[in-house]
């Protein structure tokens, strides 16, 4: 992404020192700019916020691994005790790195940023670049260019706020967050510490917390899903979550697969969403000074088996079907677990896959706290609820559509879970997930899901209607045969009744 960007920025260089400034910004006219009017003025980086990859860099180790792990497809970081390993002189691995700045940085090249900032792209108001996307962008089936004439470009505030936070933050030092576009102001603006949906606070330069530029990229990138997201996806139930118990014999054949599982194998770490998970974090080498990407050991997964795993699957769909009033049928995308989140773990507040994670559920296996660690979840009306799961409890929710996560840290050794998925069968539904850079042509509603379901529901009754039909043809035709006629049916190959 951010080569893409530096390209288009190049690409326009040229072009852009022709215009007034005022032509390229547009921003709205309540916004201060202060002296800010030249490159210079915005001030080179001083020692205190520039970020020094070079004096911390990664290991050759973590890279290696890294490299091979994502291979599978999924995202994985060494043990702290394998880079132990390969640094023996190493007698302990500091969490802080005397390089970890204590404000805020750019991580884009500083010339890059500033020439950005300049053209309005912390507001997302680059026209520019909007321009050559329209220009690039093709649609496709059910999906359209995002209008960003009343939000600005989404991409644009976010990359921003990742790569350049510092440039943008000192370009617009005097203004008032409540000033600020609606949308820079949901993302925080461009301070240091921002608060996510529920309002617990994420430092986003916090490398003990795996908070690198990867990670604020994706941290930013799904609170911006959370603004985006829920006015597309249509209300299944009237408050959008119950909680309930799990059906005693899925409990009971969960808790025999798990027993199982444990006798012959462990739960190993599972891939790391980072970012959204605190699954990773900096350690620092200090006699080699370098820096090591490792996993938290937080996150961790347990495979039961598949016939257990499918009956679940498979059991629990008529009661999905049940909580959401029958309005439509549904269809089964995925069932994952045991995950097993330990001490520290937290999970951002987020939506769910558009496409198919419509209708989900949570199921608390078990768990060993030392105090609750509740589920934080919007209702339809935007209220705050914090559930509370005991082993045997389980959430239904339309975690596509209300907001929700675990904000605050886990106190306790572990906290188990199973997942399951569902989406709408019907085939008006979106075809792929959302983008910040594309919208549906059309918005998909309640009413168009009962219509296309009760138009799937007559095509399918006319169909076994017909097939009800023709055997029924095919036996009345059998019997109007005569005896000789039946056993020379019954001697040939050819199944058809008619001679």
């Amino acid at each position: 992404m951010i080569k893409s960007l530096i390209t288009v920025l190049i690409s326009l260089s040229c072009e852009l020192c022709a215009y007034e400034m005022d032509e390229v910004w547009k921003i709205p006219d309540q916004i201060i700019i202060g002296n800010t009017s030249s490159l210079s003025e915005l001030g080179e980086q001083t020692v205190t916020d520039k970020y020094s990859p070079l004096k911390c860099s990664t290991s050759e180790l973590e890279e290696t691994i890294k490299e091979f792990k994502k291979l599978s497809g999924s995202q994985y970081f060494p043990l702290l005790k394998d880079i132990r390993k390969n640094y023996p002189k190493e007698e302990k691995f500091s969490k802080k790195s005397p390089f970890q700045e204590k404000g805020i940085f750019d991580t884009a090249p500083v010339q890059y940023c500033k020439e950005l900032a300049l053209r309005g792209t912390c507001l997302g108001q680059n026209i520019q670049m909007m321009e050559m996307r329209k220009i690039s962008y093709s649609e496709e089936g059910m999906w359209k260019q995002r209008d960003f004439s009343q939000i600005g470009g989404v991409d644009q505030i976010v990359f921003m706020g990742t790569y350049c936070r510092n440039s943008c933050k000192k370009m617009y030092k005097d203004v008032q967050m409540n000033l600020l576009p609606e949308f820079v102001q949901k993302l925080g603006g461009f301070n240091t510490t921002i608060k996510e949906t529920f309002g617990e606070p994420i430092l986003l330069n916090d490398l003990s917390q795996g908070m690198t530029d990867n990670a604020r990229d994706r941290c930013l990138g799904v609170l911006a899903y959370n603004q985006l997201q829920p006015e597309i996806v249509p209300a299944l139930h009237p408050v959008g979550f119950t909680k309930t118990r799990i059906p005693k014999k899925i409990f009971g054949r969960i808790l025999t697969a798990r027993k199982a599982m444990l006798n012959k194998d462990k739960f190993e770490v599972e891939s790391c969403d980072l970012g959204m998970q605190n699954c990773a974090r900096v350690m620092y080498s200090n006699i080699s000074q370098e820096c090591h990407l490792v996993s938290s050991e937080n996150y961790l997964y347990g495979a039961i088996d598949k016939k257990t795993i499918n009956s679940v699957f498979d059991d629990l769909r008529p009661l999905a079907e049940k909580w959401i009033g029958n309005k439509i049928e549904l269809l089964g995308t995925s069932i994952y677990g045991i995950r097993k989140y330990t001490r520290g773990a937290w999970l951002l507040s987020h939506l769910d896959h558009l496409k198919t994670h419509v209708v989900s559920a949570i199921l608390n296996i078990a768990q060993d706290v030392e105090e609750d660690w509740p589920l934080q979840i919007l209702d339809h009306d935007g209220n705050v609820h914090e559930l509370v799961l005991a082993p045997g409890d389980m959430v239904w929710y339309e975690s596509a559509k209300l907001i929700h996560g675990r904000v605050k840290r886990l106190k306790g050794k572990s906290f188990e879970n199973i997942f399951v998925h569902y989406m709408p069968r019907s085939l008006s539904w979106y075809d792929s997930d959302l983008t910040l850079t594309r919208e549906p042509k059309k918005v998909i509603s309640l009413q168009e899901l009962e219509k296309s379901e009760n138009e799937f529901k007559e095509s399918r009754k006319n169909i076994l209607d017909n097939i009800e039909l023709t055997q029924k043809q095919q036996q009345d035709l059998y019997g109007q045969l005569s005896l000789e006629q039946k056993l020379s049916k019954l001697g040939s190959s050819d199944d058809s009744l008619l001679t």
